[in-house]
């Protein structure tokens, strides 16, 4: 840089001393030159100029990597479903393993639920009540919410039989699916019933509003009180059956709904076994209730129930269920 600065200073004294102004000047030839050598030399600007230009590539980069990070897919965390009633014959397949279903059970992602021709289920999922009738398989393909807000998704794979569902008021990201073998039935808040038959799928619309898409076909937007078939060939309307409203104010009814009793089975850590039970509680306690169940895992008390977490799963029952808890004598 020093020379660079001699070099310019010794140029500039190369330059003779100017004389007086002449007007004659103005159109005549210069009588000066600047030798070309000094604007050969790059200004400091155009020295740093790839270098700046390089830097903010990279900063863009960088930014742009950011905001796609930031704006890409919000992260989400299981939540889970509460079987508040159960009538008759139903069983829960969880991990290659089949139980019976109980009143007060907790469900989750890829739980399937078998119901029996005497029976019927009624669950609460993520502040949505879904009655299963009977002779019904239906597997809950998706229970999530998202990990720093309330959004909510429910996915339903409805194999066979019949379900009702009453879907709250659906906010911003939320969504309520229930698919089927022939249709996909996107539900935007409502009260509606879908079946599956042995080549068809019927869905009914008692109120609010259901997006059908048969199978590789365009969407279609059901009426409220009306109800469509849904085959492979074609989507044609049906007589609307009755007698339905009185199923709904039943199952709305359930005095177990309170959405605080699934928010904390949401917010408990999932354990596969007593180990895992023990590093979270410190305590592995017997568990046993007036209908002769015996359960070994932790009792917490949540929003005046008892919830009781083993390493299968949870239950959620009312307090009075519960005949007596004591601590194993291995202990």
């Amino acid at each position: 840089m020093e020379a660079k600065r001699n070099k310019l200073t010794r140029a500039m004294q190369e330059v003779p001393e100017l004389p007086e102004f002449n007007p004659a000047w103005i159109t005549a030839e210069p009588r000066h030159r600047v030798s070309a050598s000094l604007f050969s030399e790059k200004t400091t600007l155009q020295r740093i100029m790839p270098g700046l230009l390089a830097a903010a590539t990279v900063l863009f980069g960088v930014s742009a990597f950011l905001y796609i990070q930031k704006s890409g897919p919000e992260q989400t965390v299981a939540a889970r479903a509460l079987v508040l009633t159960v009538s008759g014959t139903a069983q829960v397949e969880r991990g290659g393993k089949t139980t019976q279903v109980f009143n007060g059970d907790v469900l989750t992602e890829k739980d399937r639920l078998s119901v029996g021709a005497d029976g019927r289920v009624d669950l609460a999922l993520a502040g949505h009540s879904v009655r299963i009738l009977a002779g019904t398989d239906v597997v809950i393909s998706q229970l999530n919410r998202s990990k720093e807000g309330t959004a909510k998704n429910v996915e339903l794979g409805l194999d066979r039989g019949n379900i009702l569902s009453s879907v709250s008021r659906l906010e911003r990201g939320d969504s309520f699916v229930v698919r089927t073998p022939t249709a996909i039935a996107g539900v935007r808040g409502t009260r509606f019933g879908i079946a599956v038959n042995e080549n068809s799928t019927t869905v009914q619309l008692i109120d609010g509003s259901v997006a059908v898409t048969p199978n590789g076909k365009k969407e279609q937007i059901l009426e409220p009180g009306s109800a469509v078939e849904v085959t492979a060939q074609e989507v044609r309307s049906i007589p609307v059956t009755t007698g339905t409203s009185d199923a709904f104010k039943d199952m709305e009814a359930s005095k177990m709904t309170d959405p605080g009793i699934l928010a904390a089975a949401d917010s408990v850590k999932a354990a596969h076994s007593e180990e895992e039970l023990v590093k979270l509680y410190q305590r592995i306690e017997i568990i046993r209730l007036k209908d002769g169940r015996v359960f070994r895992g932790v009792t917490i008390q949540t929003n005046g129930r008892v919830m009781i977490h083993t390493a299968d799963g949870l239950h959620i029952l009312e307090a009075a269920e519960v005949a007596d808890v004591s601590f194993p004598t291995e202990q």
